[in-house]
């Protein structure tokens, strides 16, 4: 249970097929908002941008995110 005024931002990270999005699935699936770039089309651009404006948005709608983000760079991570 959430505090109010208190959002969640759950990151799963880890190797394909290393089991994010069964996580997601069985404990988070309905109560947050995924966030994944494996679900933007295959040659989508500033796929690190269009991920950080969907993040965004669900917060400020109040919704708590998860976002799927396999590996990750340096540069990612600073965001």
């Amino acid at each position: 249970m959430q505090a109010p005024g208190k959002l969640d931002v759950a990151v799963l990270v880890g190797l394909q097929a290393s089991g994010k999005s069964t996580f997601f699935e069985q404990h988070l699936s309905g109560r947050y908002t995924l966030v994944s770039k494996d679900l933007f089309p295959r040659g989508a651009r500033n796929k690190q941008q269009r991920q950080m404006r969907l993040v965004q948005e669900a917060l400020t709608a109040g919704r708590p995110v998860a976002i799927d983000n396999t590996n990750p760079s340096p540069q990612e991570w600073g965001r």
